[in-house]
């Protein structure tokens, strides 16, 4: 009979006409979770090289047969959906739930779980095909809703049904500023959205603001199209070209890679169509008076052959500027930059091809570059103590205020803002699009915002003299170029790897071991793709789960002033804590507790490895356990430790425990410890990190 039921609800899932419309359904968008895989189709899954899975959600009725209904969650012109293709291993993403008169919706239970326990959205994942059914209890329940303006004009507070989505209030306002929405979190990083996000607990939304206006340049660059000089008025606004969207429509004109312009006025929104000849309006491809401007972000929709898409754009003077980046990605236009002459080239013969010529004669870097080869590299290695050593490199002093903003960087774009980060961004940059870090360290020039929502986000941001020079993230929400996210398949890496345009890859081999039996070879625990005179790109791997755990990028030693070295101990072990949390937190690991006892404790052993000179968890004089014993008390405890020499980015330490060898690894990532404290000292040289895992048993 389960089989039956199960078969019959698979094909009601797929396709239902409106006139069948479900006794509790309510007409709602989907929520569009990173989790799962949003438009993909079966086969489309399959091809990508995962294992789909089918959900249905249902609710039971009542009468005397407990009969199943689908529920609605998400209605595409005259058919509704029930249900959704995903992954094997995805998170379920959280679904507005049915309203049931004279009760409350408290979540879902697996049909088949003759335990009948609530579904946990964080913790548990999707294993196989699952028929989810609603769960009520008796009586209705409220929540209140608070809204922070954060200096806006106030907006009254709502009371509102447990599970039931919020009416949008009327924008709020502030004197010089853009309100750019509600969200979940002070920092502004969470956007709340009123149609899918549903009410849970009393709950505080915080007004988003952005300051508008910014500095134009001109640009002084030469510009080829298809190899003829043209005459652009383009700008600089924030380390970023922006050219006016029109001039790069008839720049293109009668061109394979043509596009037509469209406004709106109505709706303001621009309309770009692919493939389609463009309409001059007047005034295209006009020299500009070469003065600087001031730019407005734009509030138009911008729309790709019907679909809305996010770059970033000012308005100067009524014209709509874009990113050349932006722009060429959408429509499969080449560009190229060569810094010895100053000339930006855009080619319509040659899609996606971006070839860099470096600033100086020796420096070249094309498309399909070298590779090294695992059995020639001289690439760093991590030994079972978690000593890292990689090659010495000879660098010349760095150069300040000299990195051409110009260079086509490597760059991060987020899953649910839309926004991009990258080496060209300054802290006025950042700060519009991520708004207000969590937590802020500065020492003299140097100064490092992280950002962190405390569920497995965490991204840090490395800057000097305001301006962004390295970048490190663990979170599974920003993608690397657009292409994919840590937490992805480390086979990707050879995506960037067949791409080519680097000067060298480092695809070196290492042991890979699964309960302690030798499984064959992987990527090393840090892969490094060195783009020259762009910048370097790091991969961090999970060499166990085959997985990434995160990237660096930085811009090139040349080039790079900021220093690890200035910040404190304390400072720099408790990014390698919050790294690890974060990591914890994507494994669905409880975090651990930041202890100052812990930290202190830590502090003697790093500081008596460097005044003694040894590497190791027992000192000359004691062993581990009678010194954490002393220090700590009875409990369960534990410790990893970390050496690296010519290379100081505290991420690295995480990467280096969750190698393949299995001590470190378990102990970061057992379900054992409460508390965590954590040092790391020294210069790039000689860097000691100790990180102590405790429970107390007294």
């Amino acid at each position: 009979m389960k089989r039956f039921l199960n078969m019959f609800m698979a094909i009601i899932m797929c396709v239902m006409m409106i006139s069948s419309i479900p006794i509790y359904a309510e007409q709602i968008n989907w929520y569009d979770d990173s989790s799962i895989f949003w438009d993909a189709s079966y086969y489309e899954i399959v091809d990508l090289g995962f294992k789909p899975v089918t959900v249905t959600f249902n609710v039971e009725l009542d009468n005397e047969y407990r009969s199943l209904t689908p529920h609605v969650i998400r209605i595409d012109g005259d058919t509704l959906y029930s249900g959704f293709t995903t992954i094997e291993g995805a998170k379920l993403p959280r679904v507005k739930g049915p309203f049931k008169p004279g009760y409350t919706f408290i979540g879902w239970r697996d049909l088949d779980d003759d335990e009948e326990k609530i579904w946990n959205h964080d913790m548990d994942k999707i294993t196989k095909d699952t028929n989810f059914v609603a769960v009520f209890k008796k009586g209705s329940t409220f929540y209140k809703v608070k809204f922070d303006s954060n200096g806006g004009t106030p907006i009254k507070d709502v009371t509102i049904e447990a599970n039931d989505s919020i009416n949008k209030p009327i924008d709020p306002t502030k004197e010089g500023y853009r309100f750019t929405g509600w969200h979940r979190d002070s920092a502004c990083t969470q956007p709340w959205d009123f149609v899918n996000d549903v009410v849970e607990a009393n709950i505080t939304l915080y007004a988003g603001w952005i300051d508008p206006y910014a500095m134009a340049m001109p640009t002084t660059s030469t510009v080829l199209v298809d190899g003829m000089p043209r005459e652009f008025e383009a700008y600089n606004i924030k380390g970023n070209n922006y050219f006016k969207l029109r001039d790069l429509a008839q720049a293109v004109n009668n061109t394979v890679r043509n596009f037509e312009v469209t406004w709106d006025g109505i709706n303001n929104a621009i309309n770009l169509l692919s493939n389609t000849p463009y309409t001059p309006v007047g005034g295209e491809l006009a020299k500009g008076d070469g003065q600087p401007k001031t730019a407005v972000l734009s509030t138009s929709a911008i729309y790709k052959d019907g679909k809305e898409i996010y770059p970033t754009a000012y308005n100067i003077n009524g014209n709509n500027y874009f990113k050349l980046r932006d722009i060429a990605e959408a429509f499969g236009i080449g560009v190229t930059w060569d810094g010895v002459t100053n000339t930006i080239g855009i080619n319509t013969t040659e899609p996606n091809k971006e070839v860099v010529v470096a600033e100086g004669p020796k420096e070249e870097i094309v498309a399909g570059g070298s590779e090294s080869k695992a059995e020639d590299s001289e690439a760093g290695k991590i030994d079972e103590a978690g000593i890292e050593e990689p090659a010495v490199e000879t660098e010349e002093p760095a150069i300040e205020d000299d990195y051409d903003k110009n260079l086509f960087m490597l760059y991060f774009t987020h899953k649910n803002k839309g926004v991009q980060i990258d080496l060209t961004d300054t802290k006025e940059s950042i700060y519009q699009k991520l708004g207000t870090p969590t937590e802020i360290y500065q020492s003299g020039n140097n100064e490092i915002w992280l950002y962190d929502n405390g569920h497995g986000d965490f991204t840090e941001i490395c800057l000097y003299n305001d301006k962004v020079e390295i970048i490190n993230t663990v979170s599974e929400l920003w993608k690397y170029r657009s292409i994919f996210p840590a937490g992805s398949s480390v086979d990707n890496i050879d995506l960037v790897k067949d791409a080519g345009g680097y000067d060298l890859m480092d695809s070196v081999g290492i042991k890979r071991f699964e309960n302690e039996d030798f499984v064959g070879y992987v990527y090393n625990s840090y892969v490094g793709v060195d783009y020259g005179s762009r910048g370097k790109l790091t991969f961090y791997i999970d060499n166990n789960l085959k997985t990434l755990i995160g990237f660096t990028i930085e811009k090139p030693s040349k080039y790079l002033n900021f220093s690890f070295e200035s910040f404190t101990d304390k400072e720099l072990g408790k990014l390698v804590f919050y790294y690890t949390n974060a990591y914890r937190s994507r494994l669905n690991k409880k975090p651990l507790i930041w202890s100052e006892d812990l930290y202190q404790a830590a502090y003697n052993h790093t500081k008596d490895m460097f005044d003694r000179d040894f590497f190791g968890h027992d000192s000359p004089t004691e062993k581990f356990w009678d010194r954490v014993t002393r220090e700590l008390g009875r409990g369960y405890k534990s410790e990893v430790l970390y050496q690296a020499k010519n290379v100081f980015n505290p991420i690295r330490a995480l990467a280096g425990w969750m190698k393949s060898s299995p001590g470190h690894r378990e102990a970061t990532l057992s379900d054992t410890y409460q508390y965590g404290g954590t040092s790391l000292m020294g210069t790039k040289a000689d860097l000691r990190c100790t990180q102590l895992y405790f429970t107390p048993l007294d």
